[in-house]
């Protein structure tokens, strides 16, 4: 019989769980159901004890408010469903509760989505197996998720009225609270009264003033990560510094934005702030209710003065619309040339839209890359998609002993990660649990990569029989969601990624290269338009028995071509080229790999000429 792949979830709500027993437990108590499990012949498969996956454990992520599903690795396994990344396979808990938490309706709609997509779910606890191949256990789940909801209620409870009663007994007696405590600040030794750091201090000031005296918060981020000034180990980013800008806790309050307001059903949080901040009735109730618990470290006039600027500025920031339109045809294909990032659509104020590197918009790190138009990036990147001769990158004859040598390497893992098994089964602690299970982790991603490459040679059929003669009037419309995500599928079958740059060259003004690479290491293309999406060269790289060509073509013609074999070079170009344009074609085709101060030379007697 058949095996499919077992995906092993584990979850606390507590971080003094994580350092107990509780991952430690769950996981052990699966590994060994696992070990000797028995499935009903009526699913059509059994479990493999050296094929699974064990996910990311969720740490103090709440099941209860589905913490794991928004934030942790649970949603991250429904996304790889979702997208498809996952077929078929079966997911083992412990039990109910570790998977979710949440009020009946709610939950079950989380187990039904995986199991339509033929993900079966086994409590291990219990034994029980919810899938579609098996009687319906409807009544068994919802019990079960029934129990669970209830004790996170009875524990909801009990938590509130502990944090209530601590938050009175810091009012009235000056003691720290023990948890919430903010990044600048920290517990005393005794755990009585906090502590603060001076040199965030000194940074969240500096915020503060610069802001206080018009600088923007893109110009404040730039100046920080200018300084060296790092946040959580990382630079700034707008985001983080906006976030600083409006927390009350800096201010002495125990609340952050306004959070003693409610947000209204299906309400953002960008709009629930401004329906505060319209509402002076509310913002008066807000700071009534508002108790003041850590140290002032921003005064009152500092810090009234900046919320009265940034309500202005979020007034009169233009109301933006929602969209779930499907802006970038080549979403995880585009990448910052500079610097490696994915480029995102940014759409402007003038309805114009661009390609931008993701880093270089939150200022999170230092990218110098420049905006590209995106239409005229989408228009001329379909049009080569639409003429690629897929034959000329698939049509390999060394296919079936590349095969073999996956194989092979597929083999030498599969040992490995059984005998890492036999390891995590005789682990003396948690530290030397987690240990193994992260060089586990590492070996199933590398088994998972090579899966994935002897799939794709053994079925590279498929791509052949994909239309790629695309409708491009209708593939534009953006609304047309369906058909631009069904593309999106095919074309990134063949592509793995397309870099994206802006140059302005005094040689020919501003340019657009795209450099695109396939899934296939046979061949590669380099576009190169003016900003309206003229194609200017095509450059193609291509390598076959130990030989590279590099090629260019202009209006359909090849203007110029090199072979290669490591040791000579053979140069062929067209006499409508001068020298020049020759030297220009080899800079471009060699960028990144001649020495420093590198200059070429030519003279027509070296050149084999085209026509």
């Amino acid at each position: 019989m058949r095996t499919v792949k077992a995906y092993i979830y584990s979850r606390v709500s507590s971080l003094q769980q994580v350092d107990a027993f509780g991952l430690d437990r769950q996981i052990s108590t699966v590994l060994d159901f696992l070990e000797n499990a028995k499935l009903p012949t009526e699913l059509g498969y059994q479990l493999d004890p050296s094929n699974y996956e064990v996910l990311e454990s969720d740490k103090g992520l709440s099941g209860y408010k589905g913490h794991n599903f928004t934030k942790g690795s649970l949603g991250q396994f429904k996304r790889r469903v979702e997208a498809g990344e996952i077929t078929e396979g079966c997911l083992l808990i412990e039990s109910v509760d570790r998977f979710s938490r949440k009020q009946g309706y709610d939950a079950i709609d989380e187990f039904t989505f995986l199991i339509k997509r033929n993900i079966d779910i086994v409590e291990v606890e219990t034994g029980q197996i919810y899938s579609y191949k098996l009687d319906h256990k409807l009544s068994a789940l919802s019990t079960s998720i029934e129990r669970a909801h209830q004790e996170s209620k009875r524990k909801a409870r009990i938590s509130k009225k502990s944090w209530n009663r601590r938050k009175e007994e810091s009012l009235s007696t000056g003691v720290a609270l023990n948890n919430n405590t903010p990044d600048w600040l920290s517990l005393s030794h005794d755990k009585k009264s906090y502590e603060i750091d001076p040199q965030k201090l000194q940074t969240i000031t500096k915020i503060f003033e610069w802001y206080s005296d018009g600088y923007g918060v893109t110009e404040i981020v730039n100046r920080l990560n200018g300084e060296g000034d790092r946040y959580n180990g990382r630079g700034w980013n707008t985001v983080t510094v906006y976030n600083k800008l409006r927390d009350r806790r800096l201010n002495g309050y125990l609340i952050g934005k306004y959070s003693t307001i409610p947000k209204k059903e299906n309400e953002s949080t960008s709009d629930a702030e401004k329906r505060i901040l319209g509402n002076i009735k509310i913002k008066k109730e807000a700071n009534d209710n508002a108790i003041r618990i850590y140290p002032v470290v921003i005064d009152d006039e500092l810090f009234s003065k900046i919320q009265s600027m940034m309500d202005r500025n979020v007034s009169s920031k233009k109301q933006r619309s929602t969209t779930t339109k499907q802006r970038n045809l080549f979403n995880g294909l585009t990448k910052c040339h500079e610097c490696g990032s994915p480029m995102i659509v940014q759409s402007m104020s003038n309805g114009g839209q661009y390609l931008r590197c993701y880093r270089q918009r939150t200022k999170d790190e230092k990218c110098n890359s420049k905006m590209l138009r995106y239409f005229e990036s989408e228009k001329v990147l379909l049009g080569h998609i639409k003429n690629l001769n897929i034959d000329e990158i698939y049509n390999d004859q060394k296919q079936s002993q590349s095969l073999e040598v996956l194989k092979r390497k597929l083999s030498d893992i599969n040992e490995k990660i059984v005998l890492l098994n036999d390891k995590v089964r005789s682990a003396s602690d948690e530290d030397e649990l987690f240990a193994i299970m992260e060089f586990k982790r590492k070996r199933i991603i590398e088994k998972d990569e090579l899966t994935e490459k002897i799939s794709a040679l053994e079925n590279e059929s498929e791509i052949f029989r994909l239309d790629y003669n695309y409708d491009v009037e209708k593939l534009t419309d953006q609304d047309n969601t369906v058909l631009r995500r069904k593309a999106n599928e095919h074309i990134a079958k063949v592509i793995s990624s397309i870099k994206c740059r802006r140059i302005d060259s005094s040689y020919i003004g501003a340019y657009y290269l795209y450099d695109i690479t396939y899934h296939r290491e046979v061949l590669k293309h380099i576009l190169i338009t003016d900003n309206s999406g003229k194609l200017i060269s095509e450059i193609a790289i291509s390598e076959k028995d130990n030989e590279r060509t590099y090629q260019v073509r202009e209006g359909g013609k090849t203007v110029f071509k090199v072979e290669s074999n490591g040791n000579a070079w053979v140069l062929y170009a067209s006499r409508t080229k001068t020298i020049d344009d020759l030297l220009y074609y080899i800079t471009t085709m060699m960028v990144g790999r001649e020495p420093d101060e590198f200059v070429y030379q030519l003279n027509e007697d070296q050149i084999e000429w085209i026509d």
